[in-house]
Order: structure tokens, then C-alpha cells, then sequence
């Protein structure tokens, strides 16, 4: 039987009861066919992709969706190959033909993809990618009157690599047996004695656990530390029946000392979370300071916390170190009467979606903000645009002044004549909303913009810090540092953003810690019986039209999913990370070339996270 008899051939008609008997078998052996291809190659593919390709009911229509889910970009392959053509160097770990052999494989891929490599380029490539004892070599050939191919460009330097083997083998001979003649006389003795040393050296003791000799394991300043940083207090060498721990499951765990210390077994589990404690309040509020957890607990958003074990968060101090800053403004008296705004960017790393920018809006009276990503300054008005028309229609009430800086996508661009209006100040006119802005190199005078800036970069910084997860999720950290900062208090109102700005006070209940690992059940209509019914992930974020989360499952196409039903894994040290990621989250720098008509816009855009 052909199995593959459905990949060849189109399917027949469908045979009636006047059909002739060789018809009938036709299609009875096309419909075999079909069938066991299509199981055959459903029983090959991946349970993890399965479900994202369509159903089919034809072997052939099943195997285009499938080449439609992996089709790939020649232009990026071969985008790729130059880029690995061109960094190619010979690194000795393999011997010179591999080498050649491997560009040469590059050259026929690039061929392939339409892109042409001439022999004689080919043969200066490779001789340039050669190290620097080929020197001799290459000095020959540009002196030889005629042209190599690369065959015998393959040839000359095969057998000049076995010349160079051969002579390294002969200085080694040399050099060795110029030493052993050395150590002949007067240095004899000398190395004699310096042997009967090193022997009785070995004699001596080394303790195990600080490599020093001369005292005891009691006495060990390095034990004692580390007894100290492992949490055991007031802790003691266990004695001839405190060897060993079992637990329910008949496990054994050897005793390190006796004290007051938490307990991690083989397992991986540790012992139960403790909902009342303020720290884990503090990593789940994005590392707020413990003065606004101690005002949700006084309000009553947050239950009655165990305030003792909030200690020193290492993450904190990796985020939010930083020097103090001037204070003092005039606040608005009612909602939408001020509002401050500021695009930051762009940072080095894109999100998933490419944007680079972020821009504010900030109501002055509320502290309530708004937060939207951009792929370039230019879409600031756009940004601005679809802000106006929501605020304004959810509080029945109109913009009256925007505070901003004096950048060219808020005011305009400079010209010989001064600066000019820009699209942004020309919409506000028309508008009639009035617009201030900040004088050049006063940043401060848009303070609360600013600072703002700053607290979101010191919060996205301080939840990845303790993750694992792509830098770009940036932007992921970011927008549940807003919906945060909108629902904890700030110092300058009186009740929280959300409460403010909404009427009632906000809900809790609900958070997280960002990052933390997660088992998500993703809705799949073509899940089996025996499939798992979770799939291993990270929290990022909450659905912003939904009940739900945001989930990172990095083994899930598409990766970025939203979900209801998660079983959030929390379940981890609370003091902060010991050896945190650094992370780099800051604005590049723009350069920009100026010519000698122009005029200097502004001041440079770089801004770090210290304003």
C-alpha cells in the first residue's frame, strides 16, 4: 500500500452505485491513504503546537496549514548567513579544512537564496579570517602571479597547518630539553629540598569548611557567618541522635546545626506562606514604603499585618537608591483642572509590540494616571487625542491647563525666528485648553511628571529584578506599576488615585507578585483527556477589558496569554533576592547631527532615572 498515495495524488471523485470497480478501489485506496498520513503525522507533531494548527480533513490541505505556521523569511536567512559569513574566524577548535569547508557550505546556503559570492572574494575572505601565524602563508600568495581556486587555496592550507604542527612540535622538544638540562648542578639541590617540603606540607590538616589550619570547627569566624546568614539562631552542632530529620513522607534531611530556622526540604517545598506579612505585601505592592501599607491597613483595604518582619529589601535599595529632592507646589483644587504629562524614552530594549516610549498624563488633584506606550515623540498627539475624549466623557468635566516641558513634541521645533507652534500646542489653542511649560533646563518645574517617571522606573526595575524573565517585558512591569500606583496612597492626597477618581475604594484582594511562577489553565477546545490541564508560566500583568490575568508561558504559542484560573506560586523567600540581576532600564541617548544653519532645539534628551 502507498502510504503516501494522498500526498500525490488529488482526491477522486466520490464513487456512486453506477461507479466502476477500479474506482471504487481508487478511492477506497486514496481514502486509506489519507487517513493514515493524516494520524501519522498528528501522532509526530508536538502537543504544544498541535492545538494551534487548524483541522483538516485532507492530508494536503493539513500540510500547507502546517508549512503556513512555519514559513520562513529567505531575506532573514540570509540576512543571518552574511552576518555569520562575515564574523567567521578560524578559532582552532576545528583543524583549518573544517574551516574552509564551512564557509564554502555558507557560500552554497547564500547561493541558494539568490545571493552571489565570486570565487576570488571567497578566497581573500578566507585567507582574512586565518590567525596570525598564517602570516608567511599570506604574505606568499599576494606575492604569487596567478589566482588560487578555493580547491587549492584548500590544499596549500591544509599542508601549511601540518608545516606549522610540525614545527611547534620541534621548539617544544627544544624547550623541554633545555629545562631538564637546567635543573642539572647547583639547582638540583634546591629543587630536591623544595620537593621534601611540599611532602611534609601534605601532612598537615586543612579544615573543610574554611580551608585554613590551626583551630577548631567550633572555633571558625567563617562558620559562625555563615550559621548567621542561613538564619540559625543561637544554633548548635547537632548531637548523636540529631543527625537527621524525617518527615511525613519517611524522607531524611541531615541536620546542619540546632536552632530557630526555616525548614526547605529535598522536595523544594518550604514551609506555609504567611498572608499576614507585611513584606509579602510590600513585593506584591511592587515595593511600596511601608508608610502607605501601613495607611491601606488603617483604612481598612488591607487586613490587620504582622509588621515585625519587615526588614532591609534588597530590591528596594537596587531600585530606589537615590539622592533627595526639593518639594513645594500649588495643587488644583478639582478634577481635570491641571494636568502634568511627559513622554519618557526611548529605552534600549523594544516591548513585545516594538514601542520604545511611554507617555503620562497625570491629573493634578487626584494624582490619577493614565499611561500609554509609543512607537515614536511624534505620537504624542495621538496619545493625547484619545485620552482627552475618554476623561472627559467618563467625568463629565473639560481640560483646562496641560503642564509640560518645553520639547518639540509639545511646543514645536526651533527655527531662526524662535520656536514655533507644533501640531500638540496648535491642538491645545483650538482646544482652548491653556499650556504651560517648563523653562529650558528646569525639569523640575514639571515636577510631579518627573518624579513620577522616576517611581515607575524604580518599580519596574525593583520586580525584575528578581526574575529571570526578557527584558523586554519591560513595558509589561510597567503598566502594573500604574494600575498600582493608581490604588496605593500618596503622600500628597488624602485618599488613594483610584478612590479619588472613581468614588469608592479599590480592591486588593486580587494582587500578586510580578514575575512570580504561576500554573495557568488556558482555554483549549482540543485538549485531551490525559493532557495536562496546566501550563507552566510567569504573572505579568492584569487583563485591562477582563476578570483576569496576564500570563508569560514561554512554552505556549503565543506566548503572552490571558486567563481566569491560575495557581499563583508565591511560596518564596520574602527578604529580597541574594544575588539579584542587574538590570539596565534606562533612556538611550539621541544623537542628533547638526548642521551649520540649525539651530539647537533643546537641551540633550538623555535622562537616567535620577531627576
Amino acid at each position: 500500500m502507498d502510504l503516501d498515495l494522498a500526498l500525490r495524488v488529488d482526491e477522486p471523485l466520490v464513487p456512486t452505485e453506477s461507479s466502476a470497480p477500479n474506482d471504487k478501489l481508487d478511492y477506497e485506496r486514496w481514502e486509506r491513504s489519507n487517513r493514515l498520513s493524516l494520524m501519522f503525522i498528528k501522532s509526530h507533531i508536538n502537543k504544544n503546537i498541535r492545538g494551534s494548527i487548524p483541522e483538516c480533513n485532507k492530508v494536503k490541505d493539513f500540510m500547507k496549514a502546517i508549512e503556513e505556521q512555519f514559513i520562513r523569511s529567505d531575506k532573514a536567512l540570509a540576512s543571518i548567513l552574511m552576518k555569520r559569513f562575515s564574523s567567521k574566524t578560524f578559532d582552532y577548535s576545528k583543524n583549518v579544512r573544517e574551516h574552509i569547508m564551512e564557509m564554502r557550505d555558507m557560500v552554497a546556503q547564500l547561493k541558494s537564496l539568490e545571493v552571489e559570492i565570486f570565487e576570488s572574494f571567497l578566497v581573500h575572505f578566507i585567507l582574512n579570517s586565518l590567525p596570525s601565524k598564517f602570516g608567511p602563508f599570506k604574505i606568499s600568495y599576494n606575492t604569487h602571479k596567478n589566482k588560487w581556486s578555493v580547491n587549492e587555496l584548500l590544499t596549500m592550507c591544509v599542508q601549511e597547518e601540518e608545516r606549522l604542527k610540525h614545527e611547534k612540535v620541534e621548539s617544544a622538544h627544544l624547550a623541554t630539553h633545555f629545562k631538564e638540562n637546567a635543573r642539572k648542578g647547583k639547582n638540583a639541590l634546591q629543587v630536591k629540598k623544595k620537593h621534601i617540603k611540599h611532602n611534609d606540607n601534605k601532612t598537615k590538616t586543612k579544615y573543610f569548611f574554611c580551608k585554613k589550619e590551626g583551630h577548631m570547627k567550633k572555633d571558625c569566624l567563617k562558620y559562625k557567618k555563615w550559621l548567621k546568614k542561613k538564619g540559625f539562631s543561637k544554633s548548635k552542632e547537632p548531637k548523636g541522635n540529631e543527625q537527621c530529620i524525617y518527615s511525613g513522607n519517611r524522607m531524611c534531611s541531615k541536620v546542619e546545626g540546632v536552632g530557630t530556622f526555616r525548614l526547605i526540604l529535598k522536595t523544594g517545598y518550604r514551609s506555609l506562606i504567611n498572608e499576614n506579612s507585611s513584606m509579602l505585601w510590600h513585593r506584591r505592592l511592587g515595593h511600596i514604603s511601608i508608610e502607605r501599607i501601613k495607611r491601606l491597613v488603617k483604612d481598612g483595604v488591607l487586613k490587620t499585618l504582622d509588621l515585625t518582619d519587615f526588614g532591609t529589601c534588597v530590591d528596594c535599595i537596587k531600585g530606589k537608591q537615590t539622592n533627595k529632592t526639593t518639594k513645594g507646589a500649588k495643587r488644583s483644587s478639582e478634577i481635570l483642572e491641571i494636568i502634568h504629562t511627559d513622554i519618557c524614552g526611548p529605552f534600549a530594549t523594544p516591548c513585545p509590540n516594538g514601542q520604545r516610549y511611554f507617555i503620562s498624563f497625570i491629573d493634578d488633584h487626584t494624582r490619577y494616571m493614565y499611561l500609554y506606550l509609543l512607537y515614536d515623540k511624534a505620537e504624542a498627539l495621538d496619545a493625547f487625542k484619545t485620552y482627552k475624549v475618554e476623561v472627559e466623557k467618563q467625568r463629565e468635566n473639560k481640560i483646562k491647563i496641560i503642564r509640560s516641558n518645553r520639547g518639540g513634541e509639545y511646543y514645536g521645533r526651533y527655527t531662526e525666528k524662535g520656536q514655533m507652534s507644533g501640531p500638540f500646542a496648535k491642538f491645545l489653542q483650538e482646544e482652548g485648553i491653556i499650556a504651560q511649560y517648563t523653562m529650558p533646563g528646569t525639569p523640575q518645574q514639571n515636577g510631579v511628571s518627573e518624579r513620577r517617571n522616576r517611581t515607575l522606573m524604580d518599580m519596574v526595575r525593583s520586580m525584575m529584578s528578581n526574575s529571570d524573565l526578557p527584558l523586554s517585558l519591560w513595558s509589561e512591569a510597567l503598566k502594573i506599576a500604574v494600575y498600582i500606583l493608581n490604588r496605593v496612597p500618596s503622600k500628597v492626597v488624602s485618599k488613594t488615585p483610584f478612590e479619588l477618581w472613581h468614588g469608592w475604594k479599590p480592591s486588593l484582594n486580587h494582587l500578586h507578585i510580578w514575575g512570580c511562577p504561576v500554573e495557568v489553565r488556558i482555554y483549549n477546545p482540543h485538549i485531551k483527556k490525559l493532557d495536562p490541564r496546566t501550563t507552566s508560566g510567569y504573572f505579568i500583568g492584569y487583563a485591562v477589558n477582563s476578570k483576569g490575568f496576564r500570563f508569560y508561558c514561554p512554552s505556549h504559542t503565543p506566548r503572552i496569554v490571558e486567563a481566569r484560573n491560575a495557581k499563583f506560586l508565591e511560596d518564596f523567600e520574602l527578604s529580597g533576592s541574594a544575588f539579584p540581576r542587574m538590570i539596565e532600564f534606562e533612556e538611550a541617548q539621541d544623537f542628533i547631527e547638526l548642521h551649520l544653519n540649525d539651530i539647537i532645539e533643546e537641551q540633550p534628551t538623555h535622562r537616567t532615572s535620577s531627576y
